[in-house]
């Protein structure tokens, strides 16, 4: 037979120990996303195709107040330009480089999470 049992005392203790550790993991994981964002943005910037120069301009890293969220976006203007060379028209095949940017780096980010956890926790 196997049998444990917790107190009040490890309780508050586990407790608190969760709360720091969970305060290092959501610092640890912000500046993860953060420097995640900036490396798809730089890279998104490297790769997309450059006509006028108006589509390289729009890439932008985007942050919640909070950091605990964020995007790429690319716009191209007043039009949706930058969906149309992303996937293509019906004249013009697609020139993907914001997914490919976000795709190579988001095996890095999950595996960095993953990380932070183990080590935090």
């Amino acid at each position: 037979m196997i049998s444990a049992s917790v107190n009040k005392k490890d309780n508050n203790e586990l407790i608190a120990a969760i709360r720091i550790g969970n305060e290092l993991v959501t610092t640890d994981s912000m500046k993860l996303l953060e420097e995640t964002l900036y490396k798809i943005e730089y890279e998104a910037y490297q790769t997309v195709p450059i006509k006028t120069g108006v589509l390289a301009a729009s890439i932008r890293t985007n942050l919640s107040r909070n950091k605990l969220s964020g995007s790429v976006t690319a716009r191209g203007g007043k039009r949706p330009y930058a969906a149309w060379v992303e996937y293509g028209t019906v004249k013009t095949p697609a020139q993907p480089f914001l997914v490919p940017a976000a795709t190579k780096f988001m095996g890095e980010f999950f595996r960095g999470v993953s990380a932070i956890v183990r080590k935090r926790l």
